[in-house]
């Protein structure tokens, strides 16, 4: 029998990258693991030894690793569970939809004030709103929304991972500037062979959890992209508050 050690037998990676507000990351998350056409483990690394074409040696190895990296969106509520997976292949197209905001943002008539509070212009809500289908049965929809802070409003997005749960998070405009240039910028295969770097350099079992839920969960979903946009209704009651405050200004995306 082969002896595993407790290296090989961590199946994923998770690593938060930053907050988008209570409850909810985004993260970077990297599968070493998956099950083969007879559900046994298969590990990402592979050797594979074969006749050299040198005189010597005369056997040598190509080793293949199989590892998945992707990033993740997750709310995770009291009771709510959400999450949007992004990967290499639909990475372009959800951050073309995740930015599509911008354009509405730059609308000076968006943000007005209404009996001592700032909302968005009852007017332009409905064209406000943008929806798409990352893959299979999810709708993601993005608005613009007003958030209150302690002596001032800002400008932010409201985030629906899945527009079916009614859940949504408000994000800071400039939160979410940053959040949709991580996503933009960020390396799959550098940032998982860097995982991997540091799981084979660290001691394993030490700070061990028992959970019922495995992080790799995310991997089993469908992620290719359907390129449509789903007409629906919103009925979202729009945020407002009651303080006389100012306005901070989008300064640009």
């Amino acid at each position: 029998m082969i002896k595993i050690t407790k290296k090989e037998l961590v199946d994923s990676i998770a690593i938060p990258i930053m907050s988008l507000g209570q409850n909810t990351w985004l993260s970077h998350k990297i599968r070493l693991s998956k099950p083969d056409k007879f559900n046994n483990r298969e590990y990402y690394h592979k050797e594979f030894k074969y006749i050299s074409k040198y005189i010597d040696p005369q056997r040598v190895t190509t080793l293949k690793l199989t590892h998945s990296s992707i990033l993740t969106i997750e709310n995770k509520g009291d009771n709510v569970r959400e999450s949007l997976v992004i990967n290499i292949t639909n990475r372009n197209f959800i951050v073309k939809s995740l930015s599509a905001i911008k354009k509405i943002l730059k609308n000076p008539e968006l943000f007005i004030e209404h009996d001592g509070k700032y909302i968005v212009n009852p007017k332009l809500k409905k064209d406000s709103i943008i929806s798409f289908k990352p893959y299979k049965d999810k709708i993601v929809v993005i608005k613009p929304c007003v958030i209150e802070a302690e002596d001032e409003y800002i400008i932010g997005v409201e985030l629906s991972l899945e527009y079916s749960n009614m859940s949504f998070i408000r994000i800071p405009i400039e939160t979410y500037k940053t959040f949709v240039k991580i996503i933009k910028k960020f390396d799959f295969h550098i940032a998982g062979l860097a995982a991997i770097t540091y799981l084979q350099s660290s001691e394993i079992g030490n700070n061990e959890v028992d959970i019922t839920r495995s992080y790799a969960s995310d991997f089993d979903t469908e992620l290719e992209p359907t390129y449509l946009v789903k007409a629906f209704d919103n009925n979202l009651n729009e945020f407002t508050t009651t303080k006389k405050k100012e306005i901070i200004k989008n300064k640009g995306w």
